[in-house]
């Protein structure tokens, strides 16, 4: 198992590192939201009943990091 690094963008732990087992996740994509009065991008990476991480890293590179062994 190797975990890769990313970007917190959940709203209590926003901007601090997390690692992930991207042995975990199912699906990835992106949702707009409102944070601070301004639209944002979040990438969710869905993990089924695991659950799912919000990052701030774009679908595009996240994806190929997910990918990487």
């Amino acid at each position: 198992m190797q975990f890769q690094w990313f970007t917190n963008a959940h709203p209590e732990h926003y901007g601090k590192p997390i690692a992930i087992n991207p042995n975990h996740v199912l699906a990835v994509f992106e949702v707009e939201r409102e944070r601070e009065g301004a639209q944002e991008t979040v990438t969710i990476l869905f993990g089924g009943p695991q659950g799912s991480w919000e990052v701030q890293e774009s679908s595009t590179e996240a994806v190929p990091r997910l990918n990487q062994n």
